[in-house]
């Protein structure tokens, strides 16, 4: 993985408008162009931070190479050889959009990339004519994993920001580092025949510090929502108000929830109207919350009774390897995303203290409970 590190100085590209009339004579009054000057000493630098000879530089295919990606309203790459100080024009940016750009230097040599350098800009609001930005770069170097793992594959492993794990025994020994990028365990490794398939599930070490309703009696979401319905039924032919969790469980509708949320979204038109859905709006932050700048902060969500199931059985795991991160640990009931079938008012809730599933009304006093997040790895 490549983490910054930042020099005692910051290489700027300078600010420079580019005075040639005719790259901008086809454009539109609705459209503007943004430019980006890279000086000679940037490249210089960037020329002595590459571990190839100057000759390679030279080689076919090979060389340093400055892509600079404008995202936001607008969307669009731009990629040069850094054999000297050059101008990265982007033309036939739309007038008003708000854009903000992110530089990556690299080398390439053969079937090795380096890269060099990275930055970003601030975002800008794009004016008529000529737009220019600054880029500050500033040096990377690739870092050893977190975890012992490339990435998580088994039960029990600790999952860090890095995207990098180290699976559990009870003689692990966690540094400082790892407890503070730690960020998920794997609740859940199935294979095609289990009940699942074939995910690898992971469970955020976080829950809502309070009870929260799955819905108000007053949101749309109060009623019936049949694409999110999802029913257990244990061995003894049991089902709906307290299923119990057994080996020979089955669940019958939607398993997977990680498109619930969505699905509420189309059925109902007042998910946008804060605390309509406050146990859906919790998840739905989690990611910003816990996980903001890390290849994880998007993807998490609120299982269903059936994930729920899965993590029941592997809870004692779970606490155990919290317990070595130094987090909580799993003791209370929690939501399901799973509405029950036939029954607009009432979802399912798990509990963690015993062997039930439960039918609980999403928004009276008996349904306020905790709720958790997961994500697929």
């Amino acid at each position: 993985m490549i983490k910054n590190i930042y020099f005692a100085f910051l290489i700027f590209c300078a600010f420079l408008f580019c005075s040639c009339s005719f790259l901008f004579n086809n454009q539109s009054d609705d459209t503007a162009s943004l430019s980006f000057a890279i000086s000679g000493e940037l490249v210089e630098k960037i020329k002595t931070t590459a571990t190839f000879s100057s000759r390679a530089i030279n080689a076919d295919g090979d060389g340093l190479f400055l892509d600079i990606e404008l995202k936001g309203d607008y969307q669009n790459v731009r990629q040069i050889a850094l054999s000297g100080g050059k101008i990265v024009v982007f033309e036939d940016v739309p007038v008003g959009a708000v854009v903000k750009a992110e530089g990556t230097a690299y080398s390439v040599l053969g079937d090795e990339k380096q890269i060099l350098y990275k930055g970003e800009t601030d975002e800008i609001s794009i004016a008529e004519g000529e737009n220019a930005l600054s880029l500050v770069l500033l040096r990377y170097e690739e870092q050893p994993p977190i975890g012992k793992k490339e990435r998580p594959d088994s039960l029990g492993d600790i999952v860090f920001s890095d995207g990098s794990a180290t699976a559990y025994s009870e003689s692990l020994e966690l540094s400082d580092e790892q407890k503070e990028a730690a960020i998920a365990v794997i609740f859940y490794a199935g294979s095609s025949g289990d009940r699942l398939g074939k995910r690898l599930l992971g469970i955020g070490l976080h829950e809502s510090g309070s009870k929260l309703a799955w819905t108000t009696d007053s949101a749309e979401g109060y009623s019936k929502i049949s694409s999110i319905i999802c029913t257990p039924t244990d061995s003894s032919g049991k089902s709906g108000n307290e299923s119990s969790i057994s080996e020979n469980v089955s669940f019958d509708g939607e398993s997977n929830g990680s498109s619930n949320w969505e699905k509420i979204c189309e059925a109902v038109s007042d998910e946008n109207t804060a605390g309509n859905y406050p146990a859906w709006e919790w998840v739905n932050a989690y990611g910003t919350t816990y996980c903001e700048k890390t290849a994880f902060e998007k993807g998490w969500y609120m299982p269903t009774v059936a994930e729920c199931y899965a993590f029941r059985k592997a809870q004692t795991t779970i606490n155990t390897v919290l317990a070595k991160i130094g987090s909580f640990s799993f003791e209370k009931e929690y939501w399901t995303s799973s509405q029950v079938s036939g029954e607009s008012e009432n979802a399912f809730s798990i509990g963690t203290q015993s062997d039930d599933t439960f039918r609980s009304s999403k928004k009276h006093w008996n349904g306020y409970m905790n709720v958790f997040a997961i994500r697929e790895f």
